[in-house]
């Protein structure tokens, strides 16, 4: 083990120190990292379709100081068939005694990892940016470039004695993410309420379609002049013989008192008999007023005689309003 130290005056020369003893002054005062405040701090951008800018910056490595005062650039070659991870770093090479930029290229591959960094004491990286390369891609976006300065296990920032952090750049590539996210959340909102809307059409013209059909198609045979009006008279359980023989063919409106009723609210009709449901009819001695109608659905031109008329549902209550004694 030995026992460095410096600096002492030379006496015949006994005392004589190279670049590292001057590096190694800084160590543990000076942490390696990029400078915050000074230049554009090294932050990458990109270029072009596939440049990037690396800006002017002052840098720690390995104890060796690097300035660089314009910018520079690099190029990214993308692989043909797969995706990959690239690493922009400053490299500084003991055995070459140069700081230099450089491109890591990571594997290509259908899952990419981050590429591998060189840290030894001959071979060091600071990881300035992590960039995503798509398969046969011809453009590197700003949303591609992950910014790796701010954390210390891919670079850092020089502390120490520089006291200030200058932070105004640091969220550039995240803010530049959002935005373009933004636009894709949009376009994709546009397009899915234009498919919507046009689905929604396409269902409204449908529907309109089959319920114009619809009406067309069901229609009643009634033929007025057959109509004709029954009472009967209910006893103490709310019970009467129909005074008609009833069938499916038959359309048939009941008033108890006067008042229109409504099958299965207000009565039954079963077995020749009607029953009176509702409790306001439960002493017996109701009027019911049957108005009866040679009725049934058809279709085209069967079902009906030369005297009949086809009318809707809803033509009914209009017939009934004629008959009298209904009309109040």
């Amino acid at each position: 083990m030995a026992i460095n130290y410096g600096f002492f005056n030379s006496v015949d020369n006994d005392r004589t120190y190279n670049a590292d003893d001057m590096s190694n002054y800084f160590e543990g005062l000076i942490s390696d990292g990029v400078y915050s405040n000074i230049g554009d701090a090294c932050i990458v951008k990109s270029l072009g379709p596939l440049t990037l800018s690396i800006g002017t910056g002052r840098a720690i490595i390995n104890n060796k100081w690097v300035k660089i005062d314009s910018i520079q650039t690099v190029k990214i070659t993308p692989h043909p068939n797969l995706n990959r991870y690239d690493a922009v770093c400053l490299q500084c090479d003991m055995n070459a005694r140069v700081i230099r930029i450089v491109v890591e290229e990571g594997t290509p591959s259908t899952s990419p990892q981050l590429p591998k960094i060189n840290n030894t004491s001959k071979l060091k990286e600071l990881v300035l940016a992590h960039v995503y390369v798509k398969a046969n891609t011809d453009r590197i976006t700003q949303s591609d470039i992950t910014d790796r300065r701010p954390y210390k296990i891919y670079c850092g920032w020089v502390t120490g004695l520089i006291k200030q952090v200058d932070t105004s750049e640091l969220f550039l590539q995240f803010q530049t993410a959002c935005e373009e996210k933004q636009k894709e959340i949009e376009e994709w909102q546009t397009t899915q309420t234009n498919k919507f809307e046009s689905w929604m059409s396409e269902q409204k013209l449908s529907f309109e379609t089959w319920y114009n059909n619809f009406k067309e198609t069901l229609t009643i045979n009634v033929n007025p002049a057959t109509s004709k009006i029954y009472t009967a008279e209910t006893d103490e359980s709310g019970h009467a013989e129909l005074p008609f023989t009833y069938n499916e063919n038959q359309a048939v409106h009941v008033y108890i008192n006067g008042l229109f009723a409504v099958e299965g609210e207000d009565y039954t009709i079963e077995s020749g008999k009607i029953q009176l449901n509702n409790t306001m009819f439960d002493s017996g001695g109701d009027v019911v007023t049957f108005v009866v109608f040679k009725a049934g659905v058809v279709s085209g031109g069967s079902g009906g005689t030369a005297a009949d008329e086809e009318i809707t549902i809803s033509d009914i209550d209009n017939i009934l309003s004629e008959v009298e004694g209904f009309n109040d």
